[in-house]
């Protein structure tokens, strides 16, 4: 393999976390747009992927308090392009309710409104590569950093199969500073 391409946008992020998770998981879907949101925020705040900013080889994700901690508007909008590229690269499917986490999910759900930025974004749901997008998400992988193969796997391998509620707790407690706005520490047990 020559040298790497650097990973220039947000898209081309959800494209690594998703193929990471089918690399782990053997499937290319994750469930819940807060936990597609949560990853992506655990691999920018990583020394790894820090390191790699300052070389310009990823892009910089600007992350702000809200409803359910860390958040920002680029995933929707990347999420959108993805969905909407044609052909397909992204497939977002409505939540099913199978499943203990789905179930704590939509539980959730009633209480809270979950960081509602678009129209299209109004609830959770599975995201999963096309068979196009599986195959870009692939060659995306080959060619860029083997450093954020490294960041996006252990992030993946870590955290993608959290329950939900285990998941923002650890968030919440690692990064305090990103739930001043948060709706949900109570419900959580954080003070």
């Amino acid at each position: 393999m020559g040298s790497s391409v650097p990973v220039d946008a947000v898209s081309d992020l959800i494209l690594l976390i998703l193929h990471a998770n089918s690399r782990k998981h053997g499937r290319s879907s994750l469930a819940g747009t807060t936990r597609l949101q949560k990853l992506l925020f655990l691999l920018t705040q990583s020394p790894v992927y820090r390191g790699l900013l300052e070389e310009k080889a990823v892009p910089e994700v600007e992350f702000e308090p809200y409803k359910m901690g860390p958040f920002t508007p680029d995933l929707y909008r990347a999420v959108d392009l993805l969905a909407n590229f044609n052909p397909p690269l992204v497939v977002a499917r409505p939540a099913e309710r199978a499943g203990p986490d789905q179930t704590e999910l939509h539980r959730y759900l009633e209480d809270v409104d979950l960081e509602r930025a678009t129209a299209t974004s109004a609830r959770p749901a599975t995201y999963a590569l096309s068979d196009v997008g599986s195959r870009l998400a692939a060659q995306l992988w080959d060619a860029s950093p083997s450093a954020l193969h490294t960041a996006v796997t252990s992030i993946v391998n870590d955290y993608a199969a959290l329950p939900l509620r285990e998941l923002l707790r650890l968030v919440y407690s690692q990064y305090p500073e990103m739930t001043e706005r948060s709706e949900i520490k109570v419900d959580l047990g954080m003070p």
